[in-house]
Order: structure tokens, then C-alpha cells, then sequence
């Protein structure tokens, strides 16, 4: 295999990869703003494909979307970001180097 395949190959498995979508699980503490829906404190999953999360919880679905960062080191704990007016702006994953920027 020459370099230029090789390249090639590794380009569209990382494209592979960061086309999957990824599962997560938080808990609000707090009534949250996500997106522009309001959503009550409890336990959430959210997905995110591409720039696209979707959360589920308290008998709601909400979409929003992201942007994704990475960080040069793992992240030690999931946190969460929010804006003085409870909207969420970021969540930051425990054990991967990824956080999710809410966009709108």
C-alpha cells in the first residue's frame, strides 16, 4: 500500500467515526434552557450526530445544534456549561477529550 492509499484509508475511517453517532447521559440539576425550549431538572440521554443533539427526558425531546471541540487532554469529569440565563452553551464528557458547544 503506498502512503497516498494508506492516507486515504485513515481519512475515511476518521470520517466513519466522527460521522457515528454518540450516546450520552447527564443529569440537570436545574430547570435548563436548550436550544429554546425550557426543560425540567432530571436525568437525559442526548445523541449526537454530526451537528445535531438530540435529547430525550422528563416526557420531552429536544433538538439542538452542535459544534464539536476537542481538548488536548481527557476531560476528568462530565461538566456542563450554562449562560446567566440557564440556557445550556457546552457539555464536556468525562474520559474523552470532547465538548459539545450548543450553537443556537
Amino acid at each position: 500500500m503506498t502512503l497516498r492509499n494508506a492516507g486515504l484509508v485513515f481519512f475515511l475511517l476518521t470520517l466513519e467515526v466522527l460521522s457515528a453517532a454518540s450516546k450520552y447521559k447527564i443529569t440537570l440539576l436545574r430547570a435548563t434552557k436548550i436550544g429554546t425550549t425550557d426543560v425540567p431538572p432530571g436525568d437525559y440521554s442526548f445523541e449526537v450526530d454530526g451537528d445535531k443533539a438530540v435529547f430525550k427526558g422528563g416526557g420531552k425531546t429536544v433538538e439542538a445544534r452542535v459544534a464539536m471541540e476537542s481538548a488536548p487532554n481527557r476531560n476528568p469529569t462530565t461538566s456542563l456549561v450554562w449562560s446567566l440565563n440557564s440556557k445550556l452553551k457546552s457539555i464536556s464528557i468525562k474520559g474523552t477529550n470532547l465538548t459539545y458547544v450548543l450553537t443556537e
